[in-house]
């Protein structure tokens, strides 16, 4: 039987630990235009396969208990595996396709990571073009659009992101009350508790989302264990209910008082559509701010602190672009998991697994 040159060995290294979900495989010698060319990925079965278009299919993640597809156990034997084309002259037509359906499978999580560690780490660059990409960035980051248009497989979920504005808005109004007179005016030192209220819903909200996603323990991540991610993600829900819980509490003691002072509901519940509409505002210029920033990035001596992430020669942080600009190239993740994209996708992309190993 005639093996064909153009294939190549992937090290026992590819397929990492049974206790880790994703190896180093910075050392393997992939070509360039491969899929599989990446500094850490893992094999995943075919039923996390199967998981993944669910995810999809059904609207994407909804919260902590749906935990990202990974490998986590990995058949290390044998020692070593060899991908070969299939010669189907040699064979008298019948291929095997384990070791075909083992590339899909690495392809598969690679692409998974590529997507989540993107969304994660602020990349820009997805379709190659500004005004695309700047819709794109704006669904991930606003925090009212982000609730129903962020990407179908993005760690922070919507229903995460409607409990988290939910919880601010509460505290917002519960604190707008205490700037309130009797008869609807706003207090002398209210421009000053303006300022201090807006910062405590700061913090609580990067708190929130941070307990929400839980960045470092995603799939990807140095610290990435399926146990640990399950534990913290727990932990956080926790968190997050504890916070619930005294927002509610602070809510209920300021309408009280309220109440008793005589303040006007209606004209609190006006002073608060007013500061959400302010809010979303200045959540569409921190977006655009924000993009042409890390689109364009620094100039002169400062270059080279914060490089710009736009265009075919801009930085690739590998934070970011853990796999090269070209990943995700499934259509399913990206751009197939786009809610109300509106662009096409303009960066070079690998071919079909199964085209290249026929050619």
């Amino acid at each position: 039987m005639s093996t064909d040159h153009g294939s190549h060995v992937v090290s026992p290294s590819l397929v990492g630990r049974p206790e880790q979900s994703s190896a180093d495989i910075s050392n393997v010698d992939l070509p360039a235009d491969c899929a599989l060319a990446a500094p850490q990925m893992s094999a995943t079965q075919p039923d996390q396969r199967t998981t993944i278009k669910q995810q999809l299919a059904s609207g994407g993640r909804h919260g902590h208990l749906q935990v990202f597809p990974s490998a986590s156990k990995i058949d290390t034997s044998p020692s070593e595996i060899s991908v070969v084309k299939p010669d189907a002259a040699a064979t008298g037509g019948v291929v095997d396709t384990n070791t075909d359906e083992h590339r899909i499978s690495i392809a598969m999580h690679a692409n998974s990571i590529a997507m989540l560690q993107g969304l994660l780490h602020k990349r820009v660059y997805w379709y190659g073009d500004f005004y695309s990409d700047l819709w794109f960035w704006t669904k991930q980051r606003h925090v009212v659009l982000g609730i129903f248009l962020c990407h179908q497989l993005h760690p922070y979920s919507r229903r995460e992101r409607f409990a988290v504005w939910l919880c601010c808005g509460c505290a917002s109004f519960a604190l707008g009350l205490l700037l309130l007179k009797s008869t609807g005016e706003k207090r002398g030192l209210a421009p000053l508790l303006s300022i201090l209220n807006g910062c405590i819903l700061a913090v609580l909200h990067i708190s929130l989302k941070i307990l929400a996603t839980c960045p470092c323990v995603q799939e990807g991540s140095g610290a990435h264990y399926d146990s640990c991610q399950w534990y913290c993600e727990e932990c956080g829900c926790i968190v997050m209910a504890c916070i619930w819980c005294h927002v509610l509490i602070l809510l209920g003691v300021c309408i009280m008082v309220a109440m008793l002072v005589g303040v006007p509901m209606s004209r609190a519940f006006q002073l608060w559509a007013q500061s959400q509409l302010v809010a979303f505002a200045v959540g569409l210029i921190m977006c655009f701010a924000t993009f042409c920033l890390k689109w364009y990035g620094l100039r002169g001596a400062l270059a080279h602190v914060f490089p710009g992430q736009g265009g075919p020669e801009g930085a690739r942080p590998k934070s970011a672009f853990p796999f090269g600009p070209a990943m995700p190239s499934d259509p399913q993740f990206f751009p197939g998991g786009d809610r109300c994209g509106c662009g096409l996708r303009t960066l070079p992309t690998p071919g079909p697994i199964k085209e290249r190993e026929m050619e």
